[in-house]
């Protein structure tokens, strides 16, 4: 297996290292003991010599994986967002294929199950979906981020009408926005529509779903005759996003055995001197740099950090995952967010006498 690296060797992080604080050590704890269950724990349960992929219960094996990847992100997500797995369901005619993860609002979230046991989640209240992965081949990774892809664009399309009831920070800025209409004569602007006019995923990445891969790792293909291991690897990742629009593509590829995958924004500063600055989305379209355009999708540069005797490329996945799931508005479920026809429910209105 090719292994690729941005950054020269450095120090291992360990449990007990006097670089980090008691709360650092205790999260560190945890992603040790996450990743040795993945990679180590987990295949030693379901090994079965007569199978021809050496495993028992597969179905099991990959569930029990999916547990893996829940129980650490409940670890570090704010408490009011929980995690699950079943489908994403926008419509009573559409539905997402089973998400292995689901990062939800637990304080806005209905608990629908359905009679064969199956957790229906709708879009509005969820902030984050993965898929769970062994080991894939190039071929196999495309696919899970094409599916990735599809479950974005399902809550891209859904339909708002409410303002936001979370995160805080959305909650705050949506009535800032209607407060401020109305201070400029447009007190008569329902909410309704202030949120549909408002909720603009496609232009706004922070509305987004937020997308992520974990697996053991990806089968990269080897470098060719005389080409070094990092255009190699920049010219795999290419193709692994290629054919994806940049706004479904994901946020987040974790492989534990080789490295943790996300975006970066390069902006320019004085002499043209290009600062290249840590970003957790695909594409950057709100911008506030004096100067440029607001407003104007732009997809952003790979950004790679390789795994090493250590645990810091989990560390930085679970952490940022944490902060991109928070950012993401959660709206209350009402049923005409989910009508086949909205005007349905169309009011008939009587003064009162």
């Amino acid at each position: 297996m090719v292994q690729y690296s941005y950054i020269p060797d450095e120090k291992a992080l360990e449990v007990g290292d006097s670089i980090n604080t008691s709360v650092a050590q205790i999260a560190l704890q945890k992603v040790k003991v996450f990743k040795e269950e993945y990679l180590e724990m987990s295949p030693s349960i379901f090994e079965s010599q007569e199978n021809r992929n050496g495993l028992s219960h597969t179905g099991e094996f990959g569930r029990f994986r999916e547990k893996l990847v829940q129980n650490l992100l409940q670890q570090f997500l704010p408490a009011r967002l929980s995690v699950g797995d079943g489908f994403m369901v926008p419509f009573l005619t559409k539905r997402s294929t089973q998400c292995d993860v689901i990062v939800y609002d637990r304080d806005s979230s209905p608990h629908m199950q359905s009679p064969g046991g199956l957790v229906m989640f709708p879009p509005e209240v969820c902030a984050a979906v993965g898929e769970v992965k062994s080991s894939l081949t190039m071929a196999e990774a495309k696919e899970a981020l094409k599916t990735l892809a599809k479950i974005k664009q399902i809550r891209n399309e859904m339909k708002v009408h409410g303002l936001a009831v979370a995160p805080s920070a959305a909650v705050v800025l949506d009535h800032h926005e209607m407060f401020s209409l109305a201070e400029n004569g447009q007190s008569g602007i329902s909410e309704a529509t202030y949120a549909a006019l408002s909720y603009k995923p496609e232009e706004c990445e922070h509305q987004a779903l937020v997308t992520f891969l974990v697996c053991a790792e990806i089968e990269f293909p080897k470098p060719k005759a005389g080409q070094s291991d990092l255009p190699a690897f920049e010219a795999a990742v290419h193709d692994l996003m290629n054919g994806i629009p940049h706004n479904l593509r994901p946020n987040f590829i974790l492989s534990l055995r080789q490295g943790f995958l996300s975006y970066m924004l390069g902006i320019k500063g004085e002499n043209d001197e290009v600062h290249r600055i840590p970003y957790s989305y695909p594409v950057q379209s709100v911008r506030r740099i004096e100067g440029v355009e607001d407003n104007i999708p732009a997809s952003t540069g790979i950004r790679w950090l390789p795994a090493q005797n250590d645990y810091r490329h989990i560390m930085q996945f679970v952490s940022e995952l944490a902060i991109a799931a928070n950012r993401v508005p959660i709206y209350h479920f009402t049923p005409q967010m989910h009508a086949l026809d909205p005007k349905s429910y169309d009011y008939h209105f009587f003064p009162s006498k």
